[in-house]
């Protein structure tokens, strides 16, 4: 069994949009950064890539799930049942409960994307939130897409917003609010309950010939 795993947080910055302001927050755009992390049987080797701000604000929910994850899933009985599926989703949605209440001790309003695989045998999890990709290369070159980002003009990922009593504008992209261009991550305290933390889970069966 192998797992391997990225998280890439938000970045504040400064909007001068009235729903920004009233929100102690300015809109948020993604930054890349990918942790490094030991799971299971493999070691994942990422690069770091951190915009100019403090690297304790910007990743504090990346390093959080990045730390918990492997255990959060292990230790779960669905792991132990093989139900890579529901252990996943168990997974996030304990990393989410666990780090919001982090966020409203500390003050804290970053969130991640987060994207995590798991190899057994043939078969490979995935499961993801926002907009950070899987993809697997299959037999010369031949890329397939893996995840679908959470956008929040997907119509399905509108009415769940709008059925909670939330928005989406187009403020140079489609926002969440008006502040996040993409409707699911982990984290993010002050856009709860409309940027959701529940993942997209899929199951396949790797091939032989695929490459990475």
């Amino acid at each position: 069994m192998a797992m391997e795993a990225m998280y890439a947080p938000h970045q504040p910055c400064r909007s001068s949009h009235p729903l920004a302001r009233s929100l102690s927050c300015g809109c948020w755009l993604p930054h890349a950064l990918t942790v490094a992390e030991r799971v299971l049987d493999c070691v994942c080797v990422r690069p770091v890539c951190l915009p100019r701000r403090s690297k304790k604000y910007l990743q504090r929910a990346a390093t959080f799930a990045a730390e918990k994850m492997q255990d959060l899933v292990t230790r779960s009985s669905s792991f132990q049942g093989k139900d890579l599926v529901k252990a996943l989703k168990q997974a996030f949605h304990d990393c989410e409960t666990e780090f919001i209440q982090i966020a409203g001790r500390e003050g804290l309003r970053d969130g991640t994307t987060a994207v995590v695989a798991l190899v057994q045998d043939d078969a490979l999890t995935i499961a993801h939130v926002g907009d950070s990709r899987g993809v697997l290369c299959r037999k010369n070159g031949q890329a397939l897409a893996l995840t679908q980002d959470h956008k929040p003009e997907l119509p399905e990922e509108k009415r769940r917003i709008e059925a909670l009593g939330g928005f989406v504008s187009y403020l140079g992209c489609w926002r969440a609010m008006g502040i996040l261009a993409m409707s699911r991550a982990l984290g993010d305290l002050f856009l709860k309950p409309y940027v959701s933390a529940e993942p997209d889970v899929s199951a396949m069966a790797l091939e032989a010939s695929d490459e990475f």
